[in-house]
């Protein structure tokens, strides 16, 4: 946990506050040099943002998807794991294997998205 956290510490000191004094600092140069390549790179950088935050969003969404996916696979496994001697019983292991095979489908199809 404490590795982790110096981890992120790290990164955001070192990464994103960089980010945050060297772009400003881009953009005055920019000016200084023209109105339009100032005007030009602000503009770039906004349009890279917007852009950014909306794939990132989708992106986001399609994961999400994908893990709820994946863990509703892996509870239905172990339910029918947990349940084998009624499964067995009342001869229902190919329904059982044949619904397991559909969900596998919709986690491969949720993977695709992601």
């Amino acid at each position: 946990m404490g590795r982790e956290f110096w981890e992120i510490l790290e990164t955001t000191c070192f990464t994103y506050v960089e980010q945050e004094i060297r772009v400003p600092s881009i953009i005055i140069i920019m000016f200084s040099v023209n109105l339009y390549s100032g005007r030009t790179f602000l503009l770039a950088v906004l349009l890279m943002m917007a852009i950014g935050r909306h794939t990132v969003r989708l992106s986001s969404r399609a994961e999400k998807r994908l893990a709820d996916e994946v863990s509703e696979l892996d509870g239905y496994v172990i339910d029918v794991i947990t349940n084998f001697v009624s499964v067995k019983s009342f001869r229902q292991e190919g329904t059982e294997h044949e619904q397991v095979i559909r969900r596998r489908r919709t986690v491969i199809e949720a993977a695709r998205r992601s």
